[in-house]
């Protein structure tokens, strides 16, 4: 009886690090910070999720302010590219 009880206790802690795990790797093939992880639990784990998709959201948006000040440079220097 023990043993189906630790399996099944077993299935529901790993599940929610699996989630996680997947978020991550999805998140560093593809470089989309819009990905989110699912918190299912209100744990330990739960708040590593939410930590997560936190510190997803901040590289979210200094990404944003990355690509709008390359834009800006790329704009200024095609100014320069004309007056010269």
């Amino acid at each position: 009886m023990a043993l189906p009880m630790s399996s099944r206790l077993s299935l529901l802690m790993a599940e929610p690090v699996r989630q996680l795990a997947q978020s991550a790797a999805a998140v560093s093939q593809s470089r989309d910070y819009g990905i989110r992880a699912e918190r299912t639990t209100e744990d330990e784990v739960g708040l590593l999720v939410t930590a997560f998709n936190e510190m997803l959201a901040s590289i979210q948006d200094r990404d944003l302010e990355l690509r709008k000040a390359l834009e800006a440079q790329r704009d200024a220097l095609r100014r320069l590219a004309k007056v010269n």
